[in-house]
Protein backbone atom coordinates (compact mmCIF):
# COMPACT_ATOMS: atom_id res chain seq x y z
CA UNK A 1 0.00 0.00 0.00
CA UNK A 2 1.32 3.48 -0.71
CA UNK A 3 -0.06 6.83 0.61
CA UNK A 4 -1.23 10.06 -1.23
CA UNK A 5 2.50 11.29 -0.61
CA UNK A 6 5.34 8.19 -0.24
CA UNK A 7 6.85 8.50 3.08
CA UNK A 8 10.81 9.06 3.36
CA UNK A 9 12.38 5.95 5.54
CA UNK A 10 15.29 7.99 6.33
CA UNK A 11 13.20 8.19 9.83
CA UNK A 12 13.12 4.40 10.20
CA UNK A 13 16.98 3.93 9.31
CA UNK A 14 18.23 6.26 12.25
CA UNK A 15 15.75 4.94 14.51
CA UNK A 16 16.94 1.90 13.60
CA UNK A 17 20.57 2.95 14.57
CA UNK A 18 19.71 4.34 17.58
CA UNK A 19 18.55 1.55 18.81
CA UNK A 20 21.53 -0.96 18.25
CA UNK A 21 23.78 1.72 19.64
CA UNK A 22 21.65 1.60 22.64
CA UNK A 23 22.08 -1.99 23.09
CA UNK A 24 25.60 -1.91 22.83
CA UNK A 25 25.91 0.35 25.32
CA UNK A 26 24.36 -1.97 28.12
CA UNK A 27 21.27 -4.11 28.93
CA UNK A 28 19.14 -1.64 31.22
CA UNK A 29 19.20 0.86 27.69
CA UNK A 30 18.07 -2.40 25.91
CA UNK A 31 15.26 -3.14 28.54
CA UNK A 32 14.12 0.52 28.09
CA UNK A 33 13.38 0.94 24.75
CA UNK A 34 13.60 -2.91 23.03
CA UNK A 35 10.17 -3.41 21.47
CA UNK A 36 11.04 -6.87 22.12
CA UNK A 37 10.31 -6.80 25.50
CA UNK A 38 7.59 -4.00 25.59
CA UNK A 39 4.37 -3.40 23.25
CA UNK A 40 4.26 -1.85 19.62
CA UNK A 41 4.67 1.38 20.12
CA UNK A 42 3.66 4.40 18.03
CA UNK A 43 5.69 8.12 17.96
CA UNK A 44 3.52 10.61 19.31
CA UNK A 45 4.62 12.49 16.02
CA UNK A 46 3.27 9.97 13.39
CA UNK A 47 -0.34 10.28 15.10
CA UNK A 48 -3.14 13.50 15.07
CA UNK A 49 -6.56 13.98 15.19
CA UNK A 50 -9.21 13.74 12.45
CA UNK A 51 -10.08 17.24 12.51
CA UNK A 52 -13.35 19.06 10.86
CA UNK A 53 -13.94 21.78 8.77
CA UNK A 54 -13.50 24.07 5.15
CA UNK A 55 -11.66 22.19 2.89
CA UNK A 56 -10.99 24.06 -0.42
CA UNK A 57 -9.46 22.59 -4.00
CA UNK A 58 -7.73 25.89 -5.80
CA UNK A 59 -5.94 26.96 -8.56
CA UNK A 60 -3.28 29.29 -7.87
CA UNK A 61 -2.20 32.01 -10.58
CA UNK A 62 -0.55 35.42 -10.32
CA UNK A 63 -2.28 38.21 -11.58
CA UNK A 64 -2.66 42.40 -11.25
CA UNK A 65 -5.06 44.92 -10.76
CA UNK A 66 -7.09 46.90 -12.83
CA UNK A 67 -9.64 49.34 -13.34
CA UNK A 68 -13.20 47.68 -14.60
CA UNK A 69 -13.35 50.48 -17.16
CA UNK A 70 -10.53 52.73 -18.30
CA UNK A 71 -11.58 56.32 -20.59
CA UNK A 72 -9.45 57.82 -23.25
CA UNK A 73 -9.56 61.17 -23.36
CA UNK A 74 -8.75 62.76 -27.06
CA UNK A 75 -9.42 65.97 -28.71
CA UNK A 76 -10.16 67.30 -31.97
CA UNK A 77 -8.40 70.15 -31.71
CA UNK A 78 -5.18 70.74 -33.17
CA UNK A 79 -3.63 73.77 -31.24
CA UNK A 80 -1.14 72.45 -27.96
CA UNK A 81 -2.52 72.45 -24.11
CA UNK A 82 -2.57 75.76 -22.61
CA UNK A 83 -3.22 74.60 -18.92
CA UNK A 84 -3.01 70.87 -17.46
CA UNK A 85 -4.83 70.51 -14.30
CA UNK A 86 -3.83 67.23 -13.02
CA UNK A 87 -0.35 64.99 -13.04
CA UNK A 88 -0.16 61.13 -13.19
CA UNK A 89 -1.88 58.93 -10.62
CA UNK A 90 -4.21 61.77 -9.24
CA UNK A 91 -7.51 60.92 -8.11
CA UNK A 92 -10.32 62.77 -10.21
CA UNK A 93 -14.02 63.47 -9.88
CA UNK A 94 -16.90 63.44 -12.18
CA UNK A 95 -16.95 66.56 -14.57
CA UNK A 96 -13.60 68.14 -13.10
CA UNK A 97 -11.53 70.24 -15.32
CA UNK A 98 -8.51 68.20 -16.44
CA UNK A 99 -7.10 70.47 -19.07
CA UNK A 100 -7.37 73.64 -21.29
CA UNK A 101 -6.47 73.66 -25.08
CA UNK A 102 -5.00 76.66 -27.05
CA UNK A 103 -7.92 78.40 -29.40
CA UNK A 104 -5.93 81.69 -30.32
CA UNK A 105 -6.01 79.77 -34.06
CA UNK A 106 -9.33 78.91 -33.99
CA UNK A 107 -10.32 82.09 -32.37
CA UNK A 108 -8.61 84.03 -35.33
CA UNK A 109 -10.00 81.64 -38.13
CA UNK A 110 -13.40 82.92 -36.47
CA UNK A 111 -12.37 86.59 -37.08
CA UNK A 112 -11.87 85.74 -40.91
CA UNK A 113 -14.87 83.82 -41.25
CA UNK A 114 -17.13 86.79 -39.84
CA UNK A 115 -15.18 89.12 -42.30
CA UNK A 116 -15.92 87.42 -45.39
CA UNK A 117 -19.42 86.96 -44.16
CA UNK A 118 -19.81 90.67 -43.88
CA UNK A 119 -18.04 91.43 -47.53
CA UNK A 120 -20.42 88.78 -48.94
CA UNK A 121 -23.46 90.33 -46.97
CA UNK A 122 -22.19 93.32 -48.82
CA UNK A 123 -21.82 92.01 -52.36
CA UNK A 124 -24.78 89.97 -52.64
CA UNK A 125 -26.63 93.32 -51.25
CA UNK A 126 -25.13 95.46 -53.78
CA UNK A 127 -25.93 93.22 -56.56
CA UNK A 128 -29.78 93.09 -55.49
CA UNK A 129 -29.92 96.48 -55.36
CA UNK A 130 -28.50 96.24 -59.08
CA UNK A 131 -30.80 93.49 -60.03
CA UNK A 132 -33.95 95.86 -58.57
CA UNK A 133 -32.93 98.80 -60.55
CA UNK A 134 -32.83 97.36 -63.49
CA UNK A 135 -36.20 95.81 -63.10
CA UNK A 136 -37.30 98.67 -62.46
CA UNK A 137 -36.24 100.46 -65.10
CA UNK A 138 -37.23 98.08 -68.09
CA UNK A 139 -40.88 97.97 -66.77
CA UNK A 140 -41.53 101.89 -66.76
CA UNK A 141 -39.85 102.05 -69.72
CA UNK A 142 -42.20 99.54 -71.10
CA UNK A 143 -45.06 101.26 -68.99
CA UNK A 144 -44.33 105.19 -70.45
CA UNK A 145 -43.63 103.41 -74.05
CA UNK A 146 -40.09 104.23 -73.82
CA UNK A 147 -38.39 100.66 -74.68
CA UNK A 148 -36.40 101.66 -77.57
CA UNK A 149 -36.28 98.54 -79.59
CA UNK A 150 -39.91 98.97 -79.59
CA UNK A 151 -40.76 102.18 -80.86
CA UNK A 152 -38.04 101.87 -83.33
CA UNK A 153 -40.27 99.07 -84.79
CA UNK A 154 -43.40 101.19 -84.31
CA UNK A 155 -41.34 103.33 -86.22
CA UNK A 156 -40.52 101.41 -89.25
CA UNK A 157 -44.28 99.66 -89.41
CA UNK A 158 -45.64 103.21 -89.57
CA UNK A 159 -43.37 104.06 -92.51
CA UNK A 160 -43.82 100.90 -93.96
CA UNK A 161 -47.92 101.56 -93.44
CA UNK A 162 -47.39 104.86 -95.04
CA UNK A 163 -45.98 103.28 -98.23
CA UNK A 164 -48.44 100.93 -98.67
CA UNK A 165 -51.20 103.47 -98.16
CA UNK A 166 -49.54 105.35 -101.40
CA UNK A 167 -48.98 102.35 -103.36
CA UNK A 168 -52.82 101.48 -102.65
CA UNK A 169 -53.81 104.83 -103.55
CA UNK A 170 -51.91 104.87 -107.03
CA UNK A 171 -53.50 101.71 -107.59
CA UNK A 172 -56.93 102.38 -107.33
CA UNK A 173 -56.75 105.81 -108.77
CA UNK A 174 -55.64 104.25 -112.25
CA UNK A 175 -58.13 101.31 -111.04
CA UNK A 176 -61.18 103.83 -111.60
CA UNK A 177 -59.93 105.42 -115.22
CA UNK A 178 -59.76 101.60 -116.19
CA UNK A 179 -62.02 98.53 -116.91
CA UNK A 180 -60.78 97.02 -114.36
CA UNK A 181 -62.92 99.00 -111.88
CA UNK A 182 -66.12 97.99 -112.68
CA UNK A 183 -64.71 94.37 -113.23
CA UNK A 184 -67.05 92.19 -110.68
CA UNK A 185 -64.68 89.38 -111.83
CA UNK A 186 -61.46 91.55 -111.05
CA UNK A 187 -63.20 93.61 -107.53
CA UNK A 188 -63.90 89.78 -106.67
CA UNK A 189 -60.35 88.98 -107.14
CA UNK A 190 -58.83 91.71 -105.24
CA UNK A 191 -61.00 91.05 -102.11
CA UNK A 192 -59.49 87.72 -102.22
CA UNK A 193 -56.37 89.05 -102.47
CA UNK A 194 -56.86 91.22 -99.36
CA UNK A 195 -58.11 88.52 -97.20
CA UNK A 196 -55.23 86.48 -98.22
CA UNK A 197 -52.59 89.28 -97.13
CA UNK A 198 -54.29 89.38 -94.10
CA UNK A 199 -54.54 85.80 -93.07
CA UNK A 200 -50.56 85.70 -93.74
CA UNK A 201 -49.89 88.75 -91.58
CA UNK A 202 -52.03 87.14 -88.82
CA UNK A 203 -50.42 83.92 -89.33
CA UNK A 204 -46.73 85.28 -88.98
CA UNK A 205 -47.39 87.27 -86.51
CA UNK A 206 -49.14 84.20 -84.01
CA UNK A 207 -45.94 82.39 -85.14
CA UNK A 208 -43.57 84.91 -83.56
CA UNK A 209 -45.43 84.55 -80.41
CA UNK A 210 -45.56 80.96 -80.05
CA UNK A 211 -42.01 80.99 -80.66
CA UNK A 212 -41.73 83.35 -77.71
CA UNK A 213 -43.69 81.29 -75.75
CA UNK A 214 -41.88 77.99 -76.48
CA UNK A 215 -38.26 79.44 -76.18
CA UNK A 216 -39.10 81.42 -72.88
CA UNK A 217 -40.71 78.12 -71.46
CA UNK A 218 -37.48 76.04 -72.36
CA UNK A 219 -35.34 79.01 -70.70
CA UNK A 220 -37.22 79.25 -67.46
CA UNK A 221 -38.17 75.50 -66.96
CA UNK A 222 -34.85 74.02 -68.46
CA UNK A 223 -37.08 71.55 -71.04
CA UNK A 224 -40.49 73.51 -72.12
CA UNK A 225 -44.33 71.66 -72.04
CA UNK A 226 -44.85 69.07 -73.67
CA UNK A 227 -47.27 70.52 -76.11
CA UNK A 228 -45.10 73.73 -77.11
CA UNK A 229 -43.48 72.12 -79.76
CA UNK A 230 -46.73 70.89 -81.29
CA UNK A 231 -47.85 74.43 -81.40
CA UNK A 232 -44.57 76.23 -82.95
CA UNK A 233 -45.38 73.29 -85.81
CA UNK A 234 -48.75 73.70 -86.00
CA UNK A 235 -48.27 77.53 -86.44
CA UNK A 236 -45.80 77.49 -88.70
CA UNK A 237 -48.23 74.90 -90.94
CA UNK A 238 -50.36 77.62 -90.86
CA UNK A 239 -47.73 80.45 -92.35
CA UNK A 240 -46.54 77.86 -94.73
CA UNK A 241 -49.99 77.33 -96.34
CA UNK A 242 -50.81 81.48 -95.98
CA UNK A 243 -47.65 81.79 -97.98
CA UNK A 244 -48.66 80.16 -100.71
CA UNK A 245 -52.02 80.97 -100.56
CA UNK A 246 -51.52 84.33 -100.84
CA UNK A 247 -48.55 83.83 -103.57
CA UNK A 248 -51.05 82.14 -106.01
CA UNK A 249 -53.59 84.77 -105.38
CA UNK A 250 -51.27 87.42 -105.31
CA UNK A 251 -49.36 86.02 -109.09
CA UNK A 252 -53.39 84.94 -111.04
CA UNK A 253 -54.61 88.54 -109.98
CA UNK A 254 -51.69 90.69 -111.80
CA UNK A 255 -52.08 88.03 -114.74
CA UNK A 256 -55.67 89.04 -114.93
CA UNK A 257 -54.91 92.73 -114.23
CA UNK A 258 -51.92 92.19 -117.39
CA UNK A 259 -54.60 91.46 -119.77
CA UNK A 260 -56.70 94.61 -118.56
CA UNK A 261 -54.14 97.38 -118.34
CA UNK A 262 -50.17 96.37 -118.05
CA UNK A 263 -49.69 100.00 -115.67
CA UNK A 264 -52.42 99.07 -113.56
CA UNK A 265 -50.49 95.62 -113.20
CA UNK A 266 -47.24 97.29 -111.91
CA UNK A 267 -49.22 99.58 -109.44
CA UNK A 268 -50.29 96.36 -108.04
CA UNK A 269 -46.81 95.01 -107.97
CA UNK A 270 -45.88 98.06 -105.66
CA UNK A 271 -48.63 97.57 -103.47
CA UNK A 272 -48.14 93.84 -103.52
CA UNK A 273 -44.04 94.79 -101.96
CA UNK A 274 -45.66 97.49 -99.79
CA UNK A 275 -47.67 95.12 -98.50
CA UNK A 276 -45.30 92.46 -97.63
CA UNK A 277 -43.17 95.19 -96.27
CA UNK A 278 -45.72 96.54 -94.07
CA UNK A 279 -46.33 92.70 -92.77
CA UNK A 280 -42.71 92.17 -92.35
CA UNK A 281 -42.86 95.52 -90.03
CA UNK A 282 -45.95 94.63 -88.20
CA UNK A 283 -44.58 91.61 -87.17
CA UNK A 284 -41.13 92.96 -86.00
CA UNK A 285 -43.32 95.59 -83.45
CA UNK A 286 -44.76 92.57 -81.84
CA UNK A 287 -41.45 90.65 -81.54
CA UNK A 288 -40.15 93.95 -80.04
CA UNK A 289 -43.17 93.83 -77.53
CA UNK A 290 -42.64 90.30 -76.70
CA UNK A 291 -39.01 91.05 -76.41
CA UNK A 292 -39.27 93.65 -73.91
CA UNK A 293 -41.68 91.19 -71.79
CA UNK A 294 -39.42 88.63 -71.71
CA UNK A 295 -36.58 91.30 -70.84
CA UNK A 296 -38.60 92.32 -67.88
CA UNK A 297 -39.45 89.00 -66.40
CA UNK A 298 -35.96 87.55 -66.71
CA UNK A 299 -34.61 90.63 -64.95
CA UNK A 300 -37.64 90.31 -62.61
CA UNK A 301 -36.22 86.44 -62.15
CA UNK A 302 -32.90 87.84 -61.38
CA UNK A 303 -34.24 90.13 -58.91
CA UNK A 304 -35.62 87.04 -56.95
CA UNK A 305 -31.98 85.23 -57.45
CA UNK A 306 -29.85 88.23 -55.58
CA UNK A 307 -32.58 87.94 -52.94
CA UNK A 308 -32.22 84.18 -52.02
CA UNK A 309 -28.10 84.67 -52.60
CA UNK A 310 -28.43 87.65 -50.20
CA UNK A 311 -30.83 85.30 -47.80
CA UNK A 312 -28.61 82.52 -48.06
CA UNK A 313 -25.76 83.70 -49.06
CA UNK A 314 -23.61 83.51 -45.51
CA UNK A 315 -25.20 80.69 -44.73
CA UNK A 316 -21.70 78.13 -45.39
CA UNK A 317 -19.90 80.98 -43.46
CA UNK A 318 -22.27 80.94 -40.77
CA UNK A 319 -21.75 77.15 -40.71
CA UNK A 320 -18.31 76.97 -40.53
CA UNK A 321 -18.16 79.66 -37.65
CA UNK A 322 -20.60 77.44 -35.62
CA UNK A 323 -18.33 74.43 -36.24
CA UNK A 324 -15.24 76.85 -34.65
CA UNK A 325 -17.50 77.87 -31.98
CA UNK A 326 -18.54 73.66 -31.26
CA UNK A 327 -14.64 73.55 -31.20
CA UNK A 328 -13.67 76.11 -29.25
CA UNK A 329 -16.43 74.77 -26.84
CA UNK A 330 -14.45 71.64 -26.08
CA UNK A 331 -11.13 73.45 -25.45
CA UNK A 332 -11.87 72.44 -21.55
CA UNK A 333 -11.08 68.51 -21.11
CA UNK A 334 -13.69 67.55 -18.15
CA UNK A 335 -13.32 63.95 -16.42
CA UNK A 336 -16.24 61.81 -17.78
CA UNK A 337 -16.18 60.18 -14.41
CA UNK A 338 -14.88 60.03 -11.23
CA UNK A 339 -11.19 57.82 -11.41
CA UNK A 340 -7.40 57.98 -11.50
CA UNK A 341 -5.03 59.54 -14.07
CA UNK A 342 -3.29 56.22 -15.33
CA UNK A 343 -1.82 57.67 -18.63
CA UNK A 344 -1.08 61.52 -19.00
CA UNK A 345 0.56 62.26 -22.93
CA UNK A 346 -0.27 65.41 -22.70
CA UNK A 347 2.42 68.25 -22.28
CA UNK A 348 1.91 72.42 -21.77
CA UNK A 349 2.55 73.99 -24.90
CA UNK A 350 2.38 70.79 -27.46
CA UNK A 351 0.09 69.57 -29.37
CA UNK A 352 -1.54 66.54 -28.86
CA UNK A 353 -1.58 63.91 -31.35
CA UNK A 354 -3.45 60.76 -30.24
CA UNK A 355 -5.03 60.54 -26.35
CA UNK A 356 -4.80 63.44 -24.28
CA UNK A 357 -4.67 61.34 -20.82
CA UNK A 358 -7.02 58.21 -19.75
CA UNK A 359 -8.99 58.31 -16.35
CA UNK A 360 -9.53 54.57 -14.73
CA UNK A 361 -12.66 54.45 -13.18
CA UNK A 362 -11.62 52.61 -9.46
CA UNK A 363 -14.76 53.01 -7.72
CA UNK A 364 -14.87 49.33 -9.29
CA UNK A 365 -12.04 47.24 -9.26
CA UNK A 366 -10.96 44.13 -11.19
CA UNK A 367 -7.96 41.35 -11.25
CA UNK A 368 -7.22 40.35 -14.31
CA UNK A 369 -4.75 36.90 -14.55
CA UNK A 370 -4.06 33.69 -17.20
CA UNK A 371 -4.48 30.16 -15.99
CA UNK A 372 -2.13 27.15 -17.41
CA UNK A 373 -4.40 25.18 -20.60
CA UNK A 374 -4.69 21.95 -18.01
CA UNK A 375 -6.70 24.20 -15.14
CA UNK A 376 -8.84 26.50 -17.38
CA UNK A 377 -11.18 23.60 -17.42
CA UNK A 378 -11.55 23.79 -13.43
CA UNK A 379 -12.48 27.51 -13.39
CA UNK A 380 -16.50 28.73 -13.51
CA UNK A 381 -17.78 32.42 -13.24
CA UNK A 382 -19.22 32.76 -10.33
CA UNK A 383 -16.23 30.83 -8.23
CA UNK A 384 -14.86 32.67 -5.08
CA UNK A 385 -11.27 33.82 -5.28
CA UNK A 386 -8.83 35.26 -2.43
CA UNK A 387 -6.18 36.91 -3.48
CA UNK A 388 -3.01 39.37 -1.42
CA UNK A 389 -0.89 41.69 -2.96
CA UNK A 390 2.75 42.95 -1.95
CA UNK A 391 1.04 46.48 -0.70
CA UNK A 392 -0.97 45.16 1.96
CA UNK A 393 1.04 41.59 3.10
CA UNK A 394 -1.77 41.44 6.02
CA UNK A 395 -4.69 41.66 4.01
CA UNK A 396 -6.81 38.73 2.16
CA UNK A 397 -8.69 40.04 -0.49
CA UNK A 398 -12.01 38.36 -1.50
CA UNK A 399 -13.37 38.40 -5.48
CA UNK A 400 -15.45 36.68 -8.11
CA UNK A 401 -14.89 35.09 -11.41
CA UNK A 402 -16.45 36.88 -13.67
CA UNK A 403 -15.09 35.96 -17.28
CA UNK A 404 -13.40 33.28 -18.56
CA UNK A 405 -12.04 33.62 -21.90
CA UNK A 406 -13.49 30.73 -24.27
CA UNK A 407 -9.81 31.38 -26.28
CA UNK A 408 -6.06 31.10 -25.25
CA UNK A 409 -3.25 33.31 -26.17
CA UNK A 410 -0.28 32.75 -27.43
CA UNK A 411 2.49 33.59 -25.27
CA UNK A 412 6.19 32.68 -25.91
CA UNK A 413 9.43 32.76 -23.64
CA UNK A 414 13.09 33.09 -25.19
CA UNK A 415 13.99 29.85 -23.33
CA UNK A 416 11.00 28.16 -25.05
CA UNK A 417 13.08 29.34 -28.78
CA UNK A 418 9.76 30.46 -29.94
CA UNK A 419 7.38 27.65 -28.51
CA UNK A 420 4.19 29.00 -28.00
CA UNK A 421 2.66 28.81 -23.77
CA UNK A 422 -1.06 28.56 -23.91
CA UNK A 423 -2.88 30.49 -21.52
CA UNK A 424 -6.36 31.28 -20.90
CA UNK A 425 -7.39 35.18 -19.78
CA UNK A 426 -9.40 35.03 -16.64
CA UNK A 427 -11.52 38.42 -14.84
CA UNK A 428 -12.03 38.27 -11.27
CA UNK A 429 -14.43 40.97 -9.77
CA UNK A 430 -12.94 42.63 -6.32
CA UNK A 431 -16.13 42.27 -3.82
CA UNK A 432 -14.68 42.91 -0.41
CA UNK A 433 -12.85 45.67 0.51
CA UNK A 434 -10.51 47.18 -1.78
CA UNK A 435 -8.44 49.71 0.86
CA UNK A 436 -4.93 49.01 0.26
CA UNK A 437 -5.27 48.01 -3.40
CA UNK A 438 -3.55 49.76 -6.08
CA UNK A 439 -4.22 49.46 -9.86
CA UNK A 440 -1.29 47.89 -11.28
CA UNK A 441 -0.21 45.99 -8.27
CA UNK A 442 0.94 42.50 -8.33
CA UNK A 443 -1.14 39.57 -6.88
CA UNK A 444 -1.56 35.75 -5.65
CA UNK A 445 -4.65 34.38 -6.29
CA UNK A 446 -6.11 31.23 -4.71
CA UNK A 447 -9.22 30.36 -6.97
CA UNK A 448 -11.71 27.52 -5.13
CA UNK A 449 -12.61 25.13 -7.65
CA UNK A 450 -14.37 22.73 -5.27
CA UNK A 451 -15.35 23.08 -1.58
CA UNK A 452 -16.64 21.09 0.92
CA UNK A 453 -17.67 22.85 4.36
CA UNK A 454 -17.67 21.18 7.86
CA UNK A 455 -16.00 17.90 6.12
CA UNK A 456 -13.38 15.63 7.75
CA UNK A 457 -9.92 16.25 7.35
CA UNK A 458 -6.92 14.74 7.58
CA UNK A 459 -3.58 15.36 5.96
CA UNK A 460 -2.86 13.82 2.53
CA UNK A 461 -0.46 11.40 3.25
CA UNK A 462 -2.39 10.09 6.08
CA UNK A 463 -4.78 8.23 3.31
CA UNK A 464 -3.47 4.70 2.03
CA UNK A 465 -4.60 3.87 -1.62
CA UNK A 466 -4.57 0.69 -2.88
CA UNK A 467 -6.02 -1.61 -5.54
CA UNK A 468 -9.18 -2.20 -2.84
CA UNK A 469 -9.94 1.65 -2.63
CA UNK A 470 -8.76 4.51 0.39
CA UNK A 471 -8.11 3.35 4.15
CA UNK A 472 -6.73 4.88 7.01
CA UNK A 473 -5.53 3.66 9.80
CA UNK A 474 -6.25 5.33 13.54
CA UNK A 475 -6.12 4.34 16.49
CA UNK A 476 -9.02 3.28 18.91
CA UNK A 477 -8.51 3.63 22.78
CA UNK A 478 -8.52 0.05 24.83
CA UNK A 479 -7.39 1.16 28.18
CA UNK A 480 -4.33 2.48 28.12
CA UNK A 481 -3.50 1.16 24.65
CA UNK A 482 -4.70 1.48 21.65
CA UNK A 483 -6.18 -0.93 18.89
CA UNK A 484 -4.69 -0.63 15.36
CA UNK A 485 -7.40 -0.33 12.73
CA UNK A 486 -7.45 0.04 9.12
CA UNK A 487 -11.15 2.19 7.88
CA UNK A 488 -11.98 2.75 4.54
CA UNK A 489 -12.62 6.39 3.59
CA UNK A 490 -13.98 7.59 0.99
CA UNK A 491 -11.87 10.77 -0.63
CA UNK A 492 -13.82 14.34 -1.25
CA UNK A 493 -11.83 17.44 -2.04
CA UNK A 494 -8.12 17.70 -1.61
CA UNK A 495 -5.54 20.73 -0.82
CA UNK A 496 -2.37 20.43 -1.50
CA UNK A 497 -1.89 19.23 2.23
CA UNK A 498 -5.25 17.85 3.26
CA UNK A 499 -8.10 16.10 2.03
CA UNK A 500 -11.60 15.37 2.84
CA UNK A 501 -12.57 11.98 3.65
CA UNK A 502 -16.27 10.43 4.71
CA UNK A 503 -16.87 7.46 6.64
CA UNK A 504 -19.62 6.56 9.15
CA UNK A 505 -16.78 5.00 11.51
CA UNK A 506 -15.07 8.32 11.67
CA UNK A 507 -15.35 11.37 13.65
CA UNK A 508 -13.52 14.90 14.43
CA UNK A 509 -11.04 13.60 17.06
CA UNK A 510 -10.19 10.66 15.98
CA UNK A 511 -6.51 9.45 16.34
CA UNK A 512 -4.78 8.92 12.63
CA UNK A 513 -1.50 7.95 11.99
CA UNK A 514 0.27 10.23 9.65
CA UNK A 515 2.47 7.63 8.25
CA UNK A 516 0.03 4.79 7.65
CA UNK A 517 2.89 2.76 5.67
CA UNK A 518 5.51 2.82 8.41
CA UNK A 519 2.00 0.89 10.44
CA UNK A 520 0.71 -0.96 8.17
CA UNK A 521 1.36 -4.37 9.47
CA UNK A 522 0.49 -3.69 12.89
CA UNK A 523 -3.24 -3.33 12.36
CA UNK A 524 -5.75 -4.94 14.94
CA UNK A 525 -2.26 -4.71 16.96
CA UNK A 526 -2.28 -3.12 20.76
CA UNK A 527 0.28 0.19 20.77
CA UNK A 528 1.35 2.11 22.96
CA UNK A 529 1.46 6.12 22.43
CA UNK A 530 5.32 7.37 23.06
CA UNK A 531 6.78 10.33 23.07
CA UNK A 532 10.02 10.62 20.87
Amino acid sequence: MTGFARPRKKTLAIAAAAVVGLSLAGGGAYAAFSPRNTDDVVVASDVIDIAKGDVEEKVLADGEVAANKYTSLTTSLLGPVKDLKVQLGDHVNGEQLLAVMDTVAIERQIELEQASKAAAATANQNQLESAQQQYSQLREQYQQGATPEINAAVAAERQAASSLESAETAFQHRQTDTVAGTDPALREQHLTLQAARDEQRDAALNLVRVNADTIYGVVMTEAGQPGMLADAVATQDRVNRADRDLAEKQKAYEQRLLEVDRELAELQTKVRDASAAHSEAVVAVESARLAALHAIDTQRLAVEQAQETAATGTLASDVTTKHLSLDIAQAEVRSPHGGIITELAATVGAPVEGVLMTVADDSTLKVTTTVKESEVGKIKPGAEVTFTTPAAKDKTYQGTVTHVAPVAQKNETPAESGKAKREFPVEIKVTGEKEGLHLGASTKINIVTKKEIGALTVPREAVLKSPEGHHVIILVPEGEKHRVKKIPVGVGVQTEFDVAITSLDLKAGDKVVSDPGKYAEDVDKLVRIREQ
